[in-house]
């Protein structure tokens, strides 16, 4: 017998999943739509089911299954009674090897005791997600050596796979989907919160190659060319009614053609320079640094570490009518409304060097350069600067002090940098504690002797909850070093100072990553793991 819907609403509510309050919007929405009240809830507060299965199961203190994680037990797979199997319970291994069976059908104790005894066990038993549920069967009857569906079902399951993918990859917010052939299975994973999670970890075969080519043809790609790479673009139309902007790139491997699938604009458009994570000092100093009329300020760290999101949140909160804002970059990440920005490489006759000589004839306030990467780059944008312009950009650099040895291996002037040059900043993201599941625990002898001469007031722990789907995190939090320069450090810089001798004169204008990553631990924001995992090889 299934659940109960209002069992679901119930839990919702208890979990912290919805308010009390919202309940009669949801059953308003839902007799409007013809959808379940379930549906509903996914679309309006974009809460994947996965979320309201595991509160139920949290209600009913029993152990929720995710399947793309729980791996299937395949030997008690083929061995499992036929019933079991038609009717949705799944036999997975935990993390010590015991078998769990896992179903939707959690009130049905007639169906796992038939289970039960086929298997000789006595099993503990899980609740899963009905579509986790059917991905699952279809990989163990292919196990078993059955019959699959014909091309025109598998064209149909390929259909609606291809929707519940894309959507679900929208609820978990996540930034990509990986969809990676193997010999006789296909996985598909998310990006959420800068990690791969399984969200199906084995579909067989001939449904993944029809699969493939349906994302193909959505993003106009050339179905009959399997050994080449191959880029495109594609719009679609989810469940809430918002259309999704996905750029696709297929590459040939060994067992197929693989696909990684971008979703744009779904985690980042919202963010502002309060909601960064920055602490009130360097919010503050940050804010002093934008809002002046010339020089330049630096963003730096490694691919992903959120660069673009930061400069982008400068950039729309000194937007304003009396300013001319023009942003050269490759690619556009974001569209920011009144603001003019210039694509590189959109054709050959648009390179950096090119776009920045022209824009500078454009009588600009401000001008933002997505990267520097080579000097004639970094020499337009520091004479920009010099000349009464204020200028953002980023470089790949492990510190915010090595921003200087940067520009210098450019062959940038040091009198040039120090008299330019308002500050850098080095980030990197760490995954954000659930608010509503973290535990304070004591700092252990282990982690004690990583903080060195740190101290360490509070310490919290990921447990996992419905909010966050179990993994005890929900979005990410910046760490920053922030570095900016006073009279002293622009002397050091204009002689060509080494990075130390800059660090040791900083003083209060430079606060390391480490130091930034402990105070958040303190606040209960992240884990020590996670600041402890970015930030070795960083300033500490």
């Amino acid at each position: 017998m299934p659940i109960r819907e209002q069992e679901f609403l119930d839990a919702a509510v208890s979990q912290g999943l919805i308010e009390d309050d919202q309940l009669m919007e949801i059953r308003r929405s839902a007799n409007t739509q013809g959808i379940s009240s379930l549906e509903a809830i996914t679309i309006a507060y974009r809460v994947p089911l996965k979320a309201l299965y595991h509160a139920v199961a949290a209600e009913r203190n029993i152990r929720f299954v995710d399947l793309g994680v729980y791996p299937i037990d395949e030997q008690a797979a083929i061995e499992m009674a036929e019933i079991g199997l038609r009717r949705g319970v799944i036999p997975v291994c935990d993390q010590d090897g015991k078998i769990i069976l896992a179903t939707a059908e959690i009130d049905d104790l007639a169906l796992i005791s038939a289970v039960e005894r086929s298997l000789d066990i006595l099993a503990e038993v899980a609740l899963a997600t009905p579509s986790a549920i059917s991905d699952a069967v279809q990989f163990i009857r292919k196990l078993r050596n059955e019959e699959l569906a014909t091309v025109e079902v598998e064209e149909e399951d390929a259909a609606d796979l291809f929707s519940r993918v894309i959507n679900e990859a929208y609820l978990h917010h996540a930034s990509d989907i990986h969809i990676e052939p193997a010999e006789n299975t296909l996985r598909i994973r998310f990006r959420v919160d800068g990690r791969l999670i399984n969200f199906i970890s084995s579909i067989p075969v001939e449904i993944g190659r029809s699969l493939i080519s349906r994302i193909k043809v959505f993003s106009g790609l050339d179905i009959a060319e399997q050994r080449a790479p191959q880029d495109g673009r594609m719009q679609f139309e989810l469940s809430n009614g918002i259309s999704q902007d996905m750029r696709v790139a297929v590459i040939p491997t060994r067992f197929g053609e693989r696909i990684t699938m971008r979703l744009l604009g779904t985690t980042e458009e919202n963010l502002t320079l309060s909601t960064l994570g920055m602490l009130d000092t360097e919010l503050e100093a940050f804010r002093r640094a934008i809002q002046k009329p010339h020089g330049i300020v630096l963003l730096t760290g490694p691919t992903g570490s959120g660069k673009s999101t930061t400069l982008y949140s400068a950039l729309k909160e000194i937007n304003g009518s009396w300013r001319n804002i023009i942003t050269v970059e490759d690619p556009i990440e974001q569209i920011v409304p009144n603001i003019s920005q210039v694509q590189v490489g959109a054709s050959d006759k648009v390179t950096f060097d090119s776009a920045l000589r022209s824009i500078l004839r454009h009588d600009p306030d401000v001008v933002m350069i997505g990267e520097i990467r080579d000097l004639p780059t970094a020499d337009i944008a520091l004479k920009a600067a010099l000349t009464g312009h204020l200028v953002f950009s980023s470089l790949h650099t492990n510190t915010a002090i090595g921003a200087v040895t940067r520009l210098m291996d450019f062959g940038c002037e040091p009198y040039l940098v120090s008299a330019t040059l308002v500050g850098a900043i080095s980030q990197r993201l760490v995954r954000r504690l659930c608010p509503a599941c973290r535990e304070e625990v004591d700092v252990d002898d282990a982690n004690r002797a990583l903080l060195g001469d740190h101290e360490l007031k509070r310490q919290f722990k990921s447990v996992g909850c419905p909010q966050c789907l179990g993994t005890g995190y929900s979005g990410r939090i910046g760490l920053f070093e922030c570095f900016w320069t006073g009279e002293e450090t622009r002397e050091l810089i204009s002689n060509g100072a080494a990075e130390h001798e800059i660090s040791r004169v900083s003083g209060d204008l430079h606060k390391t990553m480490f130091r930034d990553g402990l105070d958040k631990v303190s606040l209960g924001l992240t884990s020590l793991e996670e600041v402890i995992g970015v930030t070795i090889g960083a300033s500490i």
